[in-house]
């Protein structure tokens, strides 16, 4: 197994995920540029990889705006050398792609014959990064996942605790909907599904639906926090980028090949607070 973006959240994940089972190498940004192809050349062909994971990306939205060659040079561009290459391999390619190739419209959950609308460049970036996958490589997963949150990197959920014990009151928007995701349950479906060979796009996320303000409500209280949470609209904190508004995922596709349970987002949630405060008691190395 080659993982990319070895730095990130899904990355770490995976790697602790798969090394119990594959050997696994997990190379960050500072070891593979996905930009440079003779460099990407170089790597997966020393290799040799069965399955490539993709989850190097370009994920700052805001800043995409004003950056947009570099977003879609890594996101789009950088997938489609590694997916040839993979192609010329016989490796099956597991692309990480998001929520946000959505506009937001839809009143119900996204699935995945719903066509994408993104209405961001970074959004884009990751479409058109759909796009070179799955026409670069035959053997190509597609997986849209949202809102992640784990033990490995900086997250949503992590910076609401952090203001937390500095501030007494935090207002959190409530007009953007999504499906929270824990990168192990994330992990254990990429997992599952690149052992099979029904190649395409998949969505995985945890059951159910909340907005931001709903996610670090919950959080605060699981905590057994007294810092109160206020909600407010997404107008009262522009952004540079336009977000989507109504995002939820369906994983029914991944669910009739057999996989799950799936937790519910909270659930989730509780599970991963639990990982933290064990890993918190681990003594510093």
């Amino acid at each position: 197994m080659l993982i990319t973006g070895g730095n990130g959240q899904l990355a770490r994940e995976m790697t602790e995920v798969l090394q119990t089972e594959h050997l696994v190498r997990s190379l960050d940004s500072s070891q593979l540029d996905v930009t440079n192809k003779g460099q990407v050349w170089n790597e997966l062909i020393s290799w040799n990889p069965e399955v490539i994971i993709h989850a190097a990306a370009y994920t700052q939205v805001d800043l995409a705006e004003s950056n947009p060659q570099q977003a879609f040079e890594v996101n789009a561009l950088g997938t489609r050398y590694i997916a040839e290459i993979g192609e010329m391999l016989g490796a099956k390619f597991v692309y990480i792609s998001t929520d946000y190739v959505f506009d937001g419209s839809k009143a119900s959950y996204y699935e995945e014959h719903d066509s994408p609308l993104p209405i961001n460049t970074y959004g884009w970036s990751k479409r058109l990064g759909e796009v070179e996958a799955l026409q670069s490589c035959s053997r190509s997963f597609v997986i849209r996942t949202s809102w992640l949150f784990g033990i490995h990197g900086r997250n949503f959920v992590q910076k609401i605790l952090d203001l937390a014990t500095r501030q007494r009151e935090l207002s959190i928007v409530h007009d953007q909907i999504g499906s929270p995701t824990h990168t192990l349950d994330l992990a254990r479906a990429i997992a599952f599904l690149m052992h099979t060979e029904r190649y395409g796009i998949y969505h995985f996320a945890s059951l159910g639906h909340c907005s931001w303000y709903e996610l670090a409500e919950k959080a605060l209280h699981l905590k057994k926090s007294t810092t109160t949470c206020l909600p407010c609209m997404s107008n009262e904190y522009p952004t540079v980028a336009a977000r989507p508004k109504n995002t939820p995922l369906s994983s029914i596709k991944l669910q009739q090949l057999g996989f799950g349970p799936i937790p519910h987002w909270e659930i989730a949630l509780q599970a991963y607070l639990e990982r933290m405060e064990q890993a918190s008691r681990l003594p510093q190395t």
